[in-house]
């Protein structure tokens, strides 16, 4: 991955519940198509925030458009976490694809990581005839495990803090009756947890059809996909879609406190759209 000059457009798109900020990267040569970037959730969105701009650079150079959208509540967005929901987030990812197809003329290929690929899958359930090509980077299979995982953190900063111990299923218990949950400075809303906790990519039947180039990092060379994504993978293949898996030895960057090189994911995602 090289460090490429892009013309960048910041622009705020009306959505339904409110004003929602975009980062457009314009092609730099003839349009060969259009991607939208839907980002990961909470601490995640700001771990990966260069990296996703260092593939929007890539994508730009390879004459791709390309659109990174904070979904409402979240980022430079309008409204707060709490307020948003799984449906008002479909609308903000539909109203940016519409943007940017009109600005591009091409059909957006949806690109996802972790939640936000649920996001892209669910979006393109929901409109089986549009969407024809999904990129998901270490996507999240399962909604409930995330919100678990999610919860873990507080678990052990509790601990860290010498405070009273929570558990799990007491955090649980407090979003299932619509609360928030305060999480590494994040508000966890009860709400749009519960949401979260329904989702299955495994469960998404009308993606057949679709082309997906889906990337998992690993630690090394030949490690395979962990089993939770092997299923999902199953399930979608089954239904009908087609499901390009590529393992990369790369750091999972959302994952980790510090910054790390995240390139050789850009560069195997790049290689994908060339060929």
């Amino acid at each position: 991955m090289t460090a490429i000059p892009s013309t960048l457009h910041p622009r705020f798109l009306q959505g339904s519940a409110g004003r929602i900020f975009t980062l457009y990267f314009e092609p730099h040569a003839s349009n060969h198509g259009a991607v939208l970037c839907i980002p990961p959730f909470g601490e995640e969105m700001n771990r990966t925030r260069s990296l996703l701009a260092a593939q929007s650079r890539e994508f730009a150079a390879m004459g791709y458009a390309s659109l990174i959208l904070d979904l409402y509540g979240t980022g430079d967005s309008e409204g707060d976490l709490p307020d948003a929901t799984w449906d008002t987030w479909c609308g903000d990812i539909d109203l940016a694809a519409n943007w940017l197809e009109d600005a591009s003329g091409c059909k957006p290929v949806l690109w996802g990581t972790r939640v936000g690929s649920l996001l892209a899958a669910e979006v393109a359930d929901r409109q089986p005839g549009r969407f024809e090509r999904l990129l998901f980077w270490q996507p999240t299979p399962n909604g409930k495990s995330f919100v678990t995982q999610t919860l873990r953190q507080r678990v052990a900063a509790l601990v860290d803090r010498g405070a009273p111990a929570e558990t799990t299923a007491q955090m649980r218990e407090t979003l299932n009756a619509g609360g928030n949950v305060e999480v590494s400075g994040y508000v966890l809303p009860g709400e749009l947890s519960v949401e979260i906790d329904k989702r299955q990519l495994a469960a998404y039947e009308n993606l057949s059809g679709k082309h997906i180039d889906w990337l998992e990092c690993v630690v090394e060379e030949g490690k395979s996909v962990p089993g939770g994504s092997a299923k999902a993978i199953a399930a979608l293949q089954s239904s009908g879609a087609e499901v390009k898996v590529r393992t990369v030895v790369a750091p999972q960057v959302w994952s980790l406190h510090k910054k790390a090189d995240g390139s050789a994911l850009v560069d195997a995602t790049s290689t994908q759209f060339r060929t």
